[in-house]
């Protein structure tokens, strides 16, 4: 049974939807759980939707940030049983043979309130005597060691584990080869940002323009740019020598080589007659 854990930052850009695709196809996941979704329920369930998810619960966003939302599979059988801007607490039965509860939690952002998250977390903990998939034993990690980075390639490059999942014993007898896999995200997203450089040069190169601000990655000017060229050096149409307007395109080529057939045998002639008057 695989689950999903991801501070997304917000569903509103459409390479964060894409992102989530992509970790939900490579991972299959039973259970995704959402953090800063910055969204409502319409949203998520657009989501739900779109990934083939039975089932969703939603806790809105206030204001312009946070936001909590989990999603899970018709394998299992899923009950909120509370919930407030920091967790989704979750009773889930396993075809009714593992039954177990799970926290989703996001803590305070703010550095000044993590005793209160921590007291929040042993307040919940009291509540429930069921196995419980968030108490103080850290669950193995594979995958990478950091969950976390700022400012990769520069000198003040910053990189931590900021995410971390726990259980109880309880927990840990159920399900004792349980790991949290952590995904070669950096990795992936250097070689993302590679090749989107690359198209941006060349979208670049191609529009000629010097003037654009510094952090256009690979945007709707450049593709404009090019487009608008492309159709400045089109011809549309063409007139012969009584005015008419000839636009299919085997008009023109008919045109094109008519004149052109004229116009070097006309200049043929001329320097002929040119070489016998210079000879005689």
């Amino acid at each position: 049974m695989n689950f999903l854990s991801w501070n997304c930052r917000g569903l509103g850009n459409a390479r964060t939807v894409r992102a989530l695709g992509d970790l939900i196809r490579s991972r299959k996941p039973v259970f995704v759980f959402l953090s800063e979704t910055i969204s409502f329920s319409n949203k998520i369930e657009e989501i739900r939707v779109k990934f083939g998810f039975s089932s969703s619960f939603v806790v809105d966003r206030v204001g312009r940030g946070g936001g909590l939302a989990i999603l899970w599979k018709p394998c299992v059988n899923c009950s909120v049983l509370e919930s407030s801007s920091n967790y989704i607490d979750v009773c889930i039965s396993d075809n009714n043979v593992h039954v177990w509860r799970l926290m989703c939690f996001y803590g305070f952002p703010e550095r000044v309130r993590r005793q209160d998250s921590w007291n929040l977390i042993r307040s919940l903990a009291a509540s429930s005597s069921l196995p419980w998939y968030s108490e103080l034993l850290e669950l193995d990690l594979v995958g990478g060691k950091y969950t976390w980075e700022r400012g990769r390639g520069t000198p003040d490059w910053v990189r931590e584990r900021l995410d971390r999942a726990f259980a109880n014993a309880a927990w840990w007898i159920k399900f004792p080869l349980y790991e949290v896999s952590v995904r070669e995200y950096f990795q992936e997203r250097n070689v993302l940002n590679d090749l989107l450089l690359q198209e941006e040069t060349y979208w670049r190169q191609r529009a000629k323009v010097l003037w654009l601000e510094e952090g256009d990655t690979n945007s709707h000017f450049f593709h404009a740019s090019a487009s608008l060229r492309k159709k400045m050096n089109n011809v549309s149409f063409l007139k012969n020598e009584e005015g008419e307007v000839v636009s299919d395109h085997e008009g023109m080529c008919i045109m094109v080589k008519e004149y052109f057939s004229k116009v070097f045998v006309d200049s043929s002639v001329d320097r002929h007659i040119d070489s016998q008057e210079m000879i005689l």
